[in-house]
């Protein structure tokens, strides 16, 4: 997972061989690197005298998959870290959670396909979509079948086991939005009712109000 990694670690240690070890910094040349290999999570360099230097790697581990479609009309699977980072392109892991991401207006849509090791979603975005899932599903005990992530526009959109949508604003605290719809189920039956969506993005006059609307 790191070989591409070590090799560049390495190139750039060989022009340092044979050098004077004692004015060696480990902490200066691990600042150089880290420039450039910034989604690595850590870069360790020591000392071995009388003439050794080691370098330990460690990568950030794959987060989710995340989908985007492209104008064209296909999509294209991208295995990110934990800080958004792409780690393998083309294969989604079965394994970690899918994210579909649209990318319309944003400068993913206009340029070309995003590399290795190229930020896709921004950490905390990743961070706040997948505890968010997790919390959706603990507290309503409701099976989320897609996860859509608006980039532009900074929302949500849940898809539920029960074939509805759950639209949330990532701009404010998802945490407020889910207890909003918590305390509803006291007026709304979400487990009965011939939802089409519920939402949380709009507060109404009173600030706990759900909006949703029923299929016709």
């Amino acid at each position: 997972e790191t070989l591409e990694e070590q090799k560049i670690v390495n190139d750039y240690l060989q022009e340092y061989l044979g050098g004077n070890i004692l004015a060696f910094n480990p902490n200066t040349h691990e600042e150089n690197l880290m420039k450039d290999l910034n989604y690595l999570k850590t870069l360790q360099i020591y000392r071995v005298l009388p003439r050794t230097v080691i370098a330990k790697l460690e990568t950030y581990p794959p987060a989710a998959n995340i989908k985007i479609d492209r104008p064209d009309g296909s999509s294209r699977f991208y295995v990110v870290n934990e800080l958004g980072y792409t780690s393998n392109i083309g294969v989604a892991n079965d394994t970690l959670p899918t994210i579909a991401m649209d990318v319309t207006g944003t400068d993913l849509e206009i340029t070309e396909d995003p590399q290795i090791n190229a930020q896709i979603i921004p950490a905390d975005a990743l961070k706040s979509i997948i505890e968010s899932k997790t919390g959706f599903e603990g507290k309503f005990n409701l099976q989320i079948l897609e996860t859509e992530y608006l980039k532009r526009a900074r929302e949500l959109h849940f898809y539920t086991e029960l074939h509805f949508y759950v639209w949330i604003d990532m701009t404010q605290d998802i945490d407020t939005q889910l207890a909003k719809m918590k305390k509803a189920l006291t007026k709304l039956n979400i487990y009965e009712s011939p939802l089409e969506y519920i939402d949380l993005r709009i507060s109404g006059r009173d600030g706990e109000k759900v909006i949703y609307k029923l299929k016709e």
